[in-house]
């Protein structure tokens, strides 16, 4: 969505779950990959628009209660975090606070020395 990630340092994505280094390209993952069965079971129960990132699912409400339906069948340890409409499903204590701590260790700063800027609330 920004063309100028160069600027930065690292960049939290995936609203926690993912590390990127722009000057590297490189990117890390901090919570596992999403269950294909979780998946194959929205799209089965017509969960559309449907986004599966490195760690992350995402879709809209009202796709709510179809996706807590699915993650207690599964017996999953999801979370749901809801955001202007969106529905994220990550691994529980994944968040935008983890991804800054991890990225804040593989750059050797202290939280104390940082701006973090995003579209919603803030992390730190």
């Amino acid at each position: 969505m920004f063309p100028e990630l160069f600027l930065f340092d690292k960049v939290v994505a995936e609203n926690g779950a993912l590390i990127y280094t722009p000057a590297s390209e490189e990117e890390r993952t901090i919570a596992p990959s999403p269950s294909t069965d979780l998946i194959d079971r929205l799209k089965k129960r017509g969960v559309k628009p449907l986004s599966v990132g490195r760690s992350i699912v995402a879709t809209w409400e009202p796709h709510q209660a179809t996706v807590l339906d699915i993650i207690k069948k599964l017996g999953l340890e999801l979370e749901i975090i809801f955001n202007k409409g969106a529905v994220m499903i990550l691994p529980s204590g994944i968040n935008k606070a983890t991804g800054l701590a991890a990225a804040l260790e593989d750059l050797k700063l202290s939280p104390h020395n940082v701006v973090a800027v995003g579209d919603a609330r803030c992390a730190w």
